[in-house]
């Protein structure tokens, strides 16, 4: 028997690798690939940025209206667009002393944030003020939405007097 034709064979087998032509070929249709596909991720992680403000602010607008029932005392949320201080915000008060005036000072729910994140703004034009009474209806102040927009898409906000809130894509 022949040994030797049988290890010679056996050994290239086992060396045999991928030559540096066939190793670029590869890293070079990776890099394709990741550049068509990149834009498109970006595109759909900006638009997931302007659907989550929207829904934290629809979110929050239902919470004021719960703690005005729950607390049986007007709850107001106060929208700062570009002109407001910081811009780009909303407050939560209440009128803990029912006088009519509300306490901006007085965190409804402590370490809540309030703002929206960078590249995004509340357009001006809509809802410059919500308040919710003790039944939980609304009263509305400039309007019955509220506008974020982000690079491409902008997501509507709309609150009712009865005090239902909804959000949809414009």
């Amino acid at each position: 028997m022949n040994y030797t034709r049988f290890r010679f064979a056996h050994s290239t087998l086992l060396e045999r690798g991928f030559s540096l032509l066939e190793a670029l070929l590869i890293i070079g249709l990776i890099a394709i690939i990741a550049a068509v596909s990149l834009p498109a991720f970006y595109n759909t992680f900006q638009k997931y940025r302007v659907q989550s403000a929207a829904r934290q602010v629809e979110m929050n607008l239902r919470f004021a209206r719960l703690a005005a029932v729950k607390k049986k005392t007007m709850h107001q949320v106060l929208f700062r667009n570009t002109s407001g201080s910081p811009p780009n915000t909303y407050v939560m008060m209440m009128d803990s002393d029912k006088n009519g005036a509300f306490d901006e000072d007085i965190e409804i729910v402590k370490n809540i944030d309030t703002s929206l994140p960078e590249g995004l703004t509340i357009l001006s034009g809509g809802i410059n003020s919500v308040t919710y009474n003790a039944r939980g209806a609304a009263t509305l102040a400039g309007g019955t939405t509220v506008r974020i927009r982000g690079t491409e898409d902008t997501y509507r906000i709309d609150v009712r007097t009865n005090g239902a809130v909804s959000s949809q894509v414009e």
